[in-house]
């Protein structure tokens, strides 16, 4: 290489070096976003104390419960939501068996789940 391109290359590096670090600086010094980011490109903004809000912000929660050793009778899950949950998902299960809505009416602070394996860990998106 002759000196005329590893001048460039120089000056090229460090303009993008000083880019990089005056992006980072300021998408760290802006305010904290308390709302669900519209998109995942715009979640790689989001500081830590931003991920924590968003968290806890966001509708739904996780929640891992074992089922008591009887099977098909009700299981009355604290879901902290504050509101009446739409639905759950079972992400995770222990053994072969169904998680089902109860019937009774789920509550600001309560859902009404049932399994047909007794004494099964179980964990919940309730959303």
């Amino acid at each position: 290489m002759n000196t005329d391109k590893v001048s460039i290359w120089i000056i090229a590096t460090i303009f993008t070096v000083v880019v990089i670090f005056m992006t980072y600086v300021g998408v760290t010094a802006k305010k904290p976003q308390v709302s669900q980011p519209e998109s995942v490109s715009e979640a790689k903004y989001i500081t830590p104390i931003d991920v924590r809000t968003w968290r806890y912000l966001r509708r739904d929660r996780i929640i891992t419960h074992t089922t008591s050793g009887t099977a098909d009778t009700p299981e009355t899950i604290t879901h902290y939501l504050s509101r009446i949950p739409q639905g759950f998902f079972v992400i995770d299960i222990d053994q072969a068996a169904h998680v089902y809505d109860f019937g009774t009416a789920w509550t600001n602070e309560l859902i009404y789940l049932s399994c047909d394996v007794g004494t099964t860990t179980v964990k919940l998106i309730i959303f």
